[in-house]
């Protein structure tokens, strides 16, 4: 009876190690971020116009210490922007979308919408940045310079 149970070991233990030479690595697929100035959502990709600094952007000034920063985008299908579905979009993204500065701070965006024919988003950056990288989920971070 122990020489039945061991030849019946054997043979599962055979069988097992003849099935794992049959096993194939699959990759798991991964998302490769979005061509640089392309910013998607959950709506469509948008892309990176421009940047500008301006004193006021629709009644909202900086605080002392800041200025606002202004990043112009626009829908890469050239179709009207939504601007309740983009707020929508935005803030499912748990990350935030934010600057880096040249000093290593995060700025996350406080304001987005219209000024004058421009869809932009707003930022209220440390007065004393000299470089900023746009950090947008699912892209690669993205070096503006505002005009």
């Amino acid at each position: 009876m122990h020489r039945r149970t061991i030849s019946i070991l054997l043979i599962c233990l055979f069988t097992l190690s003849s099935c794992t030479s049959h096993l194939v690595n699959i990759p798991t697929p991964t998302t490769a971020p979005a061509a640089d100035g392309i910013l998607p959502t959950s709506i469509g990709d948008f892309k990176f116009l421009s940047a500008r600094i301006v004193e006021e952007a629709n009644g909202a000034v900086p605080q002392p210490g800041e200025k606002i920063l202004l990043v112009v985008i626009e829908r890469v299908d050239g179709e009207q922007i939504d601007l309740a579905a983009f707020d929508t979009a935005i803030r499912e993204v748990p990350e935030g979308v934010n600057i880096e500065g040249d000093d290593e701070s995060k700025t996350l965006h406080t304001m987005g919408g219209w000024v004058d024919d421009d869809f932009v988003l707003g930022f209220r950056v440390p007065e004393t940045l000299k470089t900023y990288t746009l950090h947008w989920p699912g892209a690669n971070p993205l070096s503006i310079q505002p005009e």
